[in-house]
């Protein structure tokens, strides 16, 4: 499956990007997995960290994502309870957290390899 998501016992949930990942598919996961786990855990703070190393995605797949994250935050379906990092880089990557901090006032930190990610965000929690 191209995306995965796997959930531990410190509120740090990993979605697992791998090849082409359809906006269906994201969309499903974050619906029916991501949100329900982050309103279960209320106020906790649930730390979504998104695994890209193996992300590959045209620019029209990147805009379709683009246009899913507004949908989603424009329904209200997003939980205000998470806090989001990066491990890997990629031109989309580093776009699609610009257009984030631009738009919702999010910030997201990137780490190179999931060992420094997991150390931080078990600071943060």
């Amino acid at each position: 499956m191209p995306i995965t998501a796997e959930h531990n016992d410190h509120n740090i949930l990993i979605v697992r990007f791998d090849g082409k990942c359809p906006i269906e598919d994201i969309n499903t996961l974050f619906l029916k997995t991501v949100f329900p786990l982050c309103h279960a855990i209320q106020p906790k703070t649930m730390h979504i960290l998104y695994d890209i190393t193996k992300l590959d995605w045209t620019f029209t797949e990147f805009v379709d994502y683009l246009t899913s994250v507004r949908q989603r935050r424009e329904q209200n379906v997003v939980p205000e309870n998470i806090a989001q990092y990066f491990l890997g880089s990629s031109q989309w990557a580093d776009i699609l957290r610009d257009w984030l901090n631009k738009q919702y006032q999010a910030q997201m930190e990137v780490f190179t390899d999931l060992e420094s990610a997991l150390n931080h965000i078990k600071t943060m929690s």
